[in-house]
C-alpha cells in the first residue's frame, strides 16, 4: 500500500479551485445552520486557553515600560533599585549588549504609550510591575508634532520611527523623502491616464477635503510565552521558542508593535534566565501601541460629466506615520475611472504607528465613497446610480468584467447591481430617499436622511499562503493539523465544516489538534475572513487528498504473517479467518473509485445499502506486515499566494454595500441610526452563523468609527487624555437601532467553493453611509470625522 506512504511534496499541487473539476457545487455540511461551534462551550466557560491563561511551571512574568512622553530619550537609567527586588529575575535595558535589545527596548520613544527603554521578569506580574516603578530614568524631553503640518517645519527632530519603517506590505523602496524635512514622504503609484487632461475634458469639478482623527484598532492585552527548553510544547531544546495559543484576544489585524514586542522580549528574557518566560502588557499599553491606517487629512478633486460619469480623480492624503494603503486603489480596483492621479503625502509624527487594523482599506474606501457620494450631490443623482454607471476593473467596463468571469470559468453575475437592488429593497430606497438633502423633516422634529456607500469590490481572498495537514486516527475521527489563531472569526469551526464537505464524514468527527503541537503546518492567521478565504483553499485540498487513502484502506486485503504456531482459534472477529490471520477487504471485489462516504459511512456507490462505518475503516490502520504498512491514512495541501498571477492586477469580482436610514436632532446634533442594511457577496456562506456575525459586527464597528471614535492628546505635552475604554467611546448597540445583515452568493470569489473575505468591508462602509445621510438629511457636508454632535451643530450654525 505505498501510496499510503506518500510524500507530502507530491501531493501539494496547486489547483485553483475554480478550476477544480472535482469541485463541488452541491453540499451537505457548507452553509449548513445550527452547527456546534467546534470550541464554544470552551469559550463561554472559560476553559479556552489564552495567551494571559498560561501557566508553566517555574514561569516568569515580564513587563515593559510605556513611555511617558510624546517624544524623549533616555539619557540615563539606574536600575539598582529594581535589581535589589526580592523575586527579579532579569532586567533587559536598553544598553543590553544584545543589538536585538535596541529594537524591542528602544532608547528613543516616539509616541506616548510606545513600549521602550526596559523590561523586567520576575517571579509574579506585580513583582515585575513594582520594579517598574522603581527605575530611575533621566529624561531629555523633545520637541513632538501631532500634526502633519507641525512635523515638517524647520528644525523638527527627525520622528521616522524605525518601528515604522518596518510595516508590511510597505516596500522600502516606495519610500523617498523630500522637501526641508526627513519628516515628509511621498510614495509613488502607477496610476493609469492623465488626470489634467480628465478634467479638460470634464463637464464639472468639485473639491472637498475631509480628514479622520486617530482612532483606536484593537484592545487585546497582549501576551507571549516563550519556553525553555525540550518541553511538551517545543520542539527545540536549544533555546527559548515562542508558544502560539489556539486563541489570541480580540484582534482585528497586525497587532505589530503591540504583539511583535512582547514577542520578542519573552524570548530574549528566556534566554538569560534559562526559564520560561510571558510577556504581559496592561490594558493601557495595549490600547496606545497602535491606530487604524486611515488617520490623516486627504484632498479630493474629482472631474465628471452631467450623466455622472466621472472622468477624473486626484487625491493628495497626508496620512499619519506613512499609512498602509494609498487611498485610491478602490477606484482604480473597482471602477472604469480612465484617469487617477495621486500625491502620496505624508510626515511622520508623534502618534502611535497606522498599521492594517480593523481593516487597512479604510483609505480606499473613504476615497471611493467621498467620490461618488460628491458627484451625486452636485448632480443631484442617486449614489448608488453613479456607483453603478462606473463600475468596472482598471479602467475596463462590466462587459469586460463579465469577459474575465467566463474566462476563468466563473458564472457572470453583476454583483454589484445585485447588492443595491437587495439593500434597496431592504431599506425601502425610493419611500425614504429625497434627491433634495434636507427635505425630509419628521414629526418629532428630526431630520431624516438616507445614505448609500459601497459597490466596490468585497475584497479578501487567496491573497496569502497557507498549508495544513489532515489526520485519520483509528476511531475514525479526522484531525486538522497546524499553526492557527482564532481571535474571534471563528475559521476554526469553518475548517470544519470544509473536511466535513470534503471527506463526507460527520461534523462532529472533524477535531482540530492544539496549533501550538506542531511546528509543520501554519494555516495563515491574520486577516480574519480574508486569511479564512485562503485557508479554506488549503483545508480543501487535503481533505481531496485523504479522501482516496481512506476508500483504499476499505479495500486493502493482504495476509499477516502469524506470531505463534498457528493453532491459535480467532473465529468470530470481525473480518478475519483463522492464522495465518488474513485482513479480508470491507468490500470484496470492488475497488477504492467504486465507493463513497457520506455521513461517516463508507458505501459502495452502485449499492449505498453495503456500507461500513469509518471508524472501522480507520480501525485497520497500522497492521504491519512482511515489511508493509497500512499507514496512517494524512493529507497535506499548500495554498500558495501566486497561483492566480499578479494579485494586484486579479479582478476582484463580487461587490457589496451599505445603506443607512438616520435621523438627526437638530437641537443635539445626535445621529440616531434607525437602520444600517448591509449586503455582501460574499461568494459562497460556509458557516452561516459566523459569516452574518462577522457582517453585523463589522457594520456596528464601522459606525461607531464614523461617529464616535477619536484619540483625544494634550496638545500641551502630546499625552493621550483617552487612553482607556471609559473616556475611549465604543459603540454598543444602543446606537444603532437595527442592522440587517443581507450575505448574496455568487460564487465569484477566489477562495475555496468561490468564497471571499466578508470580515472587513462592513467596517469601511456602514460609517461611509452615514456620512453621506448626514448629507441627505442637512444638506451639510460634516468630513471632520468622527462625526460628533459638536461638528453636527456647528455644521448646522448651531455651535
Amino acid at each position: 500500500m505505498s501510496n499510503l506512504q506518500h510524500n507530502i511534496n507530491i501531493v501539494s499541487a496547486q489547483i485553483p479551485y475554480d478550476k477544480d473539476p472535482h469541485a463541488k457545487k452541491e453540499y451537505d455540511w457548507v452553509g449548513r445552520r445550527g452547527c456546534r461551534l467546534v470550541d464554544g462551550f470552551d469559550k463561554a466557560s472559560g476553559r479556552a486557553i489564552f495567551p494571559r491563561d498560561t501557566i508553566v511551571p517555574g514561569m516568569l512574568y515580564a513587563r515593559v515600560l510605556s513611555c511617558p512622553h510624546a517624544h524623549a530619550v533616555i539619557k540615563s537609567m539606574d536600575t539598582s533599585e529594581a535589581e535589589a527586588m526580592e523575586g527579579v529575575r532579569y532586567i533587559l535595558r536598553y544598553d543590553d549588549p544584545n543589538p536585538a535589545a535596541g529594537f524591542y527596548v528602544a532608547q528613543i520613544g516616539y509616541f506616548e504609550g510606545e513600549l521602550m527603554g526596559v523590561a523586567i521578569a520576575a517571579d509574579t506580574e506585580d513583582i515585575a510591575e513594582e520594579a517598574l516603578r522603581k527605575v530611575k530614568i533621566e529624561w531629555q524631553v523633545l520637541p513632538f508634532a501631532l500634526e502633519c503640518e507641525d512635523s515638517i517645519v524647520e528644525g523638527m527632530p527627525i520622528l521616522k520611527n524605525f518601528h515604522a519603517i518596518k510595516v508590511p506590505g510597505m516596500p522600502a523602496d516606495t519610500n523617498h523623502f523630500k522637501g526641508t524635512s526627513a519628516n515628509q514622504y511621498l510614495t509613488d503609484w502607477h496610476l493609469p491616464g492623465d488626470v489634467d487632461e480628465g478634467f479638460q475634458n470634464s463637464d464639472q469639478i468639485v473639491e472637498f477635503t475631509w480628514r479622520r482623527e486617530e482612532n483606536i484598532s484593537a484592545v487585546p492585552c497582549w501576551a507571549s510565552l516563550a519556553v525553555w527548553g525540550n518541553m511538551r510544547n517545543n520542539q527545540s531544546s536549544e533555546g527559548p521558542v515562542t508558544q502560539l495559543y489556539n486563541y489570541r484576544p480580540g484582534n482585528f489585524g497586525a497587532g505589530f508593535l503591540a504583539e511583535i514586542i512582547p514577542s520578542g522580549i519573552a524570548p530574549m528574557l528566556a534566554s538569560y534566565t534559562g526559564k520560561n518566560v510571558i510577556c504581559v502588557q496592561t490594558p493601557r499599553a495595549a490600547h496606545n501601541c497602535f491606530c487604524a491606517d486611515d488617520s490623516g487629512t486627504v484632498k479630493c478633486k474629482v472631474g465628471f460629466n452631467s450623466d455622472g460619469t466621472i472622468v477624473a480623480v486626484q487625491i493628495d492624503p497626508w496620512y499619519f506615520n506613512r499609512t498602509y494603503q494609498s487611498g485610491i486603489q478602490w477606484l482604480h480596483n473597482s471602477t472604469k475611472i480612465p484617469n487617477l492621479g495621486i500625491n502620496y503625502n505624508g510626515a511622520y509624527v508623534n502618534r502611535p504607528i497606522n498599521l492594517p487594523n480593523r481593516s487597512e482599506q479604510r483609505p480606499n474606501t473613504s476615497t471611493y465613497d467621498m467620490v461618488i457620494a460628491h458627484v451625486a450631490a452636485a448632480l443631484e443623482m442617486d449614489p448608488s446610480e453613479v456607483a453603478r454607471k462606473n463600475n468596472g476593473f482598471e479602467g475596463h467596463d462590466l462587459e469586460w468584467l463579465a469577459h474575465h468571469a467566463e474566462e476563468h470559468g466563473f458564472t457572470w453575475v453583476d454583483s454589484q447591481s445585485q447588492c443595491i437592488n437587495t439593500a434597496k429593497e431592504a431599506i425601502d430606497w425610493d419611500a425614504n430617499w429625497s434627491a433634495k438633502p434636507g427635505a425630509k423633516t419628521l414629526p418629532n422634529g428630526n431630520l431624516q436622511g438616507l445614505g448609500f456607500s459601497g459597490g466596490y469590490l468585497n475584497w479578501h481572498s487567496t491573497a496569502f499562503a497557507s498549508d495544513v495537514g489532515l489526520s485519520l486516527d483509528s476511531s475514525g475521527k479526522v484531525h486538522i493539523i497546524s499553526k492557527q489563531n482564532e481571535y474571534g472569526s471563528n475559521h476554526n469551526t469553518t475548517y470544519c465544516h470544509v473536511v466535513a464537505e470534503e471527506l463526507g464524514c460527520k461534523y462532529e468527527d472533524v477535531h482540530l489538534r492544539p496549533n501550538h503541537q506542531y511546528d509543520s503546518f501554519h494555516l495563515f492567521d491574520q486577516g480574519g475572513s480574508g486569511g479564512c478565504a485562503v485557508n479554506t483553499h488549503a483545508v480543501a485540498k487535503a481533505a481531496r487528498v485523504l479522501k482516496p487513502q481512506i476508500l483504499e484502506l476499505a479495500c486493502l486485503e493482504h495476509t499477516l504473517l502469524p506470531t505463534n504456531d498457528g493453532s491459535q482459534e480467532l473465529d468470530g472477529v470481525y473480518g478475519y479467518d483463522r492464522w495465518p490471520l488474513r485482513m479480508t477487504s470491507l468490500f470484496p471485489g470492488l475497488n477504492p473509485e467504486d465507493l463513497d462516504i457520506k455521513d461517516s459511512m463508507v458505501f459502495e456507490k452502485a449499492n449505498p445499502d453495503n456500507a461500513q462505518p469509518l471508524a472501522l475503516v480507520a480501525s485497520r490502520t497500522g497492521t504491519v506486515s512482511s515489511g508493509r504498512h497500512a499507514g496512517i491514512p494524512f493529507g497535506f495541501a499548500f495554498q500558495g499566494q501566486g497561483i492566480y498571477g499578479d494579485e494586484h492586477d486579479r479582478p476582484e469580482m463580487s461587490r457589496m454595500c451599505n445603506m443607512s436610514l438616520i435621523e438627526v436632532d437638530p437641537e443635539t446634533g445626535q445621529i440616531i441610526v434607525k437602520k444600517s442594511v448591509a449586503v455582501n457577496d460574499v461568494g459562497k456562506i460556509i458557516q452561516p452563523e459566523s459569516c452574518e456575525g462577522q457582517i453585523y459586527g463589522a457594520a456596528i464597528m464601522g459606525i461607531g468609527r464614523q461617529i464616535l471614535e477619536e484619540a483625544i492628546y494634550d496638545p500641551a505635552t502630546g499625552v493621550k487624555l483617552n487612553d482607556n475604554l471609559i473616556e475611549y467611546k465604543w459603540p454598543t448597540l444602543d446606537y444603532v437601532q437595527t442592522v440587517e445583515a443581507h450575505p448574496l452568493e455568487n460564487e465569484l470569489g477566489y477562495g475555496a467553493y468561490g468564497c471571499t473575505g466578508v470580515g472587513e468591508n462592513q467596517s469601511d462602509c456602514a460609517g461611509q453611509s452615514i456620512t453621506s445621510a448626514l448629507y441627505n438629511a442637512t444638506g451639510k457636508w460634516v468630513l471632520d470625522w468622527p462625526m460628533t454632535p459638536d461638528k453636527v451643530l456647528k455644521a448646522l450654525g448651531k455651535a
